[in-house]
C-alpha cells in the first residue's frame, strides 16, 4: 500500500496544470486532490507559519507552493514547518528546478520535492 506522500504525489501527477500564479497553482491543486477524494485545506495554521494546503489522509500532510524564492528561503521556511510536530510529512510543489536540491536536506520530517513542468 501506498503511503500518504506517495499517493498524494500520484495524485499531482495525474493532472497537468496552466497556470501563472502561486496563488492560482495552489488553487488548482486542491481542486484535484479533492477530486482524487483527498480532505484539502488552504491556508492552514501550522507551527511556524500557515502551510499553503494541509491533506489530511493517512498522515497529516502538508503541501507548500513555490513558483518564486531561492533554495535557501524556502528551505528555512520547510524548516519551521517540519521542526512543529503538526505534520508527518512535507510536500513541496515547485516550478523551479533549483528547489529540487533540497530533498537532499535533512528535516524534521520526511520532504518530498515535486517539479511540475506547467503548460
Amino acid at each position: 500500500m501506498a503511503t500518504s506522500t506517495e499517493t498524494i504525489v500520484e495524485a499531482i501527477r495525474a493532472y497537468r496544470f496552466t497556470v501563472c500564479s502561486e496563488d492560482e497553482l495552489q488553487r488548482a491543486l486542491a481542486e484535484a486532490l479533492t477530486r482524487e477524494k483527498l480532505i484539502v485545506t488552504r491556508e492552514h495554521r501550522v507551527f511556524g507559519g500557515r502551510i499553503d494546503l494541509h491533506v489530511e489522509h493517512v498522515d497529516t500532510v502538508g503541501i507548500e507552493v513555490k513558483v518564486n524564492g531561492t533554495p535557501a528561503e524556502v528551505g528555512r521556511q520547510i524548516r519551521r514547518y517540519a521542526s512543529g510536530g503538526d505534520l508527518d510529512a512535507l510536500i513541496v510543489v515547485t516550478t523551479r528546478r533549483s528547489h529540487l536540491d533540497l530533498e537532499d536536506t535533512d528535516f524534521d520530517v520526511p520532504v518530498h520535492i515535486e517539479l511540475l513542468e506547467t503548460l
